[in-house]
């Protein structure tokens, strides 16, 4: 896939860019992905670290509106502190996870438009992949549908549950 900035190289980073209640998935290469990164955003962070430095560029571009809230969180098992995190793109341990969860899915969330992972995966994973989502949404709004007491749209998202459970059933 080429280049939506230039039309010349080959995009190596996809993005989604959320303007208000719009978003449109941009791809870069790597050119472009520096040029953005230095010059339209102002950033001073150098692309050579690699991933991290990106990762970590991005970071801080995204959490400036959080900087109250995580500004004193800190792993209590390794002291990775939110702002290490920001700078090196890196956590120390798996507990930092927990500590910085919330932030993070926030983060994945500016990054991916979702916090679930909705892409490619190896063929033989796929189909029992996309029956476990589908089950996680039809759960979903089979609760959604219970709160609201809609229950006729209930029924019906029960039957598509069983008859998906049946059907993993079988293919096991």
């Amino acid at each position: 896939m080429l280049c939506e900035h230039c039309h010349k190289e080959t995009a190596v980073v996809s993005y989604i860019l959320s303007i208000g209640d719009q978003e449109k998935e941009m791809h870069l290469c790597q050119h472009c992905l520096e040029k953005l990164m230095t010059e339209d955003l102002a950033l001073k962070k150098n692309i050579d670290e690699g991933l991290a430095g990106v990762l970590g560029a991005m970071l801080q571009m995204m959490s400036q509106g959080q900087e109250e809230k995580t500004s004193g969180k800190e792993c209590p098992q390794c002291h990775t502190s939110w702002q290490e995190f920001k700078e090196t793109g890196l956590l120390g341990c798996g507990k930092c996870y927990e500590v910085f969860g919330e932030d993070l899915k926030k983060i994945i969330y500016q990054f991916h438009g979702n916090t679930q992972h909705r892409g490619a995966m190896p063929s033989h994973l796929e189909e029992d992949d996309y029956r476990s989502r589908k089950l996680l949404d039809l759960k979903e709004a089979l609760k959604e549908a219970v709160d609201l007491e809609n229950y006729e749209k209930a029924a019906e998202l029960r039957d598509e549950i069983n008859r998906l459970k049946e059907e993993a059933n079988e293919s096991n």
